[in-house]
């Protein structure tokens, strides 16, 4: 069997996957024949979708889910301001918004279609219209908010057993308020 040749040429390494491919067979093989994943989980919510895929494959494999390492990279933007950490999202979702795939984007409710207008602006370099064609729907794409707003989401992602949560830009609108925020609120709650 290809996976478990595999296996026994990695034995003496553990065989890691940290590419973001974002497809089921993919997240399949990675249940399969990987012992660690860092999928892209824009929005949070695609988590279960995910899992669901690579607990297949380690079925198939005669794996344990539980025995893999599954980290989430999520786009992550705090400040005490929830509008100011809305707002650091812009830039980032409109330019990565429109590549995203729809099983990713229709958790939450988004077709690739209501990332049109973004790419018309984009296509006529209007970057600054693009930015603002940002929805409120489309910044569920990353958590995002006060840390309590954070914290939600998070301990949402937690619960589902993810244990490793990977913070990606923007983070916040200033610097030195976010590492605080993670660092004094988010972080020790989530320790408790």
């Amino acid at each position: 069997m290809v996976n478990k040749k595999i296996r026994e040429d990695h034995c003496a390494h553990k065989l890691s996957n940290h590419n973001h491919f974002q497809c089921a067979r993919m997240f399949e093989l990675t249940g399969e024949i990987v012992d660690e994943r860092l999928p892209l989980l824009f929005p949070p919510e695609y988590f279960d979708e995910v899992m669901n895929h690579i607990s297949t494959g380690a079925k198939r494999a005669d794996r344990r889910p539980d025995d893999l390492d599954i980290a989430g990279c999520i786009w992550f933007s705090v400040s005490r301001d929830p509008e100011a950490a809305k707002g650091a999202l812009r830039e980032l979702v409109t330019y990565y918004g429109p590549h995203l795939v729809p099983d990713m984007i229709g958790r939450i409710g988004l077709t690739s279609q209501d990332f049109d207008p973004i790419r018309e602006a984009l296509s006529e370099r209007d970057h600054a219209r693009a930015k603002s064609l940002m929805t409120d729907e489309m910044a569920q794409l990353a958590i995002h908010g006060t840390p309590e707003d954070c914290l939600e989401r998070i301990e949402g992602l937690i619960e589902k057993v993810l244990r490793h949560v990977r913070f990606e830009p923007p983070l916040g609108p200033s610097p030195v308020e976010t590492i605080h925020l993670i660092g004094e609120e988010i972080i020790p709650h989530i320790r408790k």
